[in-house]
């Protein structure tokens, strides 16, 4: 490989050593060398004209560090997990670690045990009462705080030059951060095994006794292709053959009109209990644990099923496989369409309702429609 094509690449190329599922096959068929080339060139430069580069390291630093960790992108609930799961890698009694971000990210993590303060006003942190800074990657919306606030602290950066493609966050992000620890402790290689995801842990995350008979369904969502429009005829087949059980509809804002037609078109209006916009996600997070499974398209919600560990029928589409979401290990039922998730037959969703319910201790299994995407 050109020495031209290695620098471009780093861009869907992870430097971490651990195999991470992604679409990069996908992702370059999209874009030019000379477009990746200057990607990365643009930030190299902001981090070499603001003289970051010397101050880049590649290990977390002794235990008892002050630490800020800049978490900055999208304010997307599903990434946020992802990217700050991998905490639980970093002892409070060990280091102190505060967390700036934006205020919808900020409001999911208050009170969690591994941030000693959570806040989205950066001039609240004060500079000279940190060792060391954690940044997601190099976008200049993240290089720019630093330098502005923290200009001559060292820092790490989890995911470097990588980005603009899908891939499995959550594997990278624990992989990354487990490759910087000076000292592995026998609590994160367990946890490296898996990769899980927490919800904000001042919520318990311990298994409790499930409804065998409640079944959470998440409605709406914001990428087209990634909204099941079949929900009504799924739910009314669901409830007329198992007529045990009880169906709860989650889900924000933009769930609101599939809710109102469900809601209006089914036979069992009261075997549903509608908690669209109605719920705290502390409270959803509630009603995950204690559903006996989950059906949803790929989403925020579908990651905190993952953190509540409830059996899943997933949905996804497009470019998305499923082991850019889950482990191996999950308990989850997967479908996969090419162009839309409602290209899903419910039929096909029920009979992997069937499955799911009689499988003692499920784990990932596939199954694509149109064949599986590129990972």
């Amino acid at each position: 490989m050109s020495p031209i094509k290695k620098y471009a690449y780093a861009v869907f190329n992870p430097e971490a050593s651990q195999f991470v599922h992604s679409n990069a096959s996908y992702f370059i068929a999209q874009k030019s060398l000379a477009s990746l080339f200057f990607k990365r060139l643009k930030r190299d430069l902001s981090l070499l004209i603001f003289g970051q580069f010397k101050l880049l390291r590649q290990e977390m630093p002794k235990k008892g560090a002050r630490i800020l960790w800049i978490n900055l992108g999208m304010p997307q609930i599903g990434d946020a997990l992802c990217d700050l799961s991998c905490r639980v890698l970093l002892d409070p009694k060990d280091y102190h670690v505060d967390l700036y971000s934006e205020s919808v990210i900020c409001d999911l993590f208050k009170g969690d045990p591994y941030f000693r303060r959570v806040s989205d006003n950066i001039d609240s942190f004060i500079p000279n009462h940190y060792d060391f800074v954690i940044m997601p990657g190099f976008s200049w919306k993240s290089v720019k705080v630093k330098v502005s606030h923290l200009k001559s602290v060292p820092f790490i950066s989890i995911y470097k030059h990588y980005s603009g493609l899908e891939f499995n966050r959550i594997v990278f992000a624990y992989h990354a951060l487990f490759l910087s620890l000076q000292s592995k402790s026998a609590k994160a290689k367990k946890l490296i095994k898996t990769c899980p995801t927490f919800f904000n842990l001042k919520h318990g995350h311990t298994e409790i006794k499930r409804k065998k008979n409640q079944i959470a369904i998440v409605v709406g969502g914001f990428v087209s292709e990634r909204i099941y429009k079949q929900w009504p005829e799924l739910i009314e087949k669901l409830l007329q053959e198992f007529n045990a059980i009880n169906i709860v509809l989650l889900g924000s804002s933009n769930g609101v009109a599939m809710a109102g037609e469900i809601m209006k078109t089914q036979s069992n209006q009261k075997r549903i209990k509608n908690l669209v916009t109605k719920t705290k996600l502390s409270e959803a997070f509630d009603v995950l644990k204690e559903s006996a499974l989950m059906i949803c398209a790929d989403g925020g919600l579908l990651h905190m099923g993952r953190a509540a560990r409830t059996p899943t029928l997933a949905l996804f589409s497009g470019d998305i496989h499923p082991l850019m979401r889950f482990h191996k290990n999950d308990p989850v039922f997967a479908f996969h369409a090419r162009a839309s998730v409602s290209d899903i037959d419910p039929s096909i969703v029920i009979d992997g309702f069937r499955k799911l319910r009689a499988t003692p201790h499920p784990k990932l299994q596939m199954m694509f429609q149109d064949g599986p995407p590129p990972c």
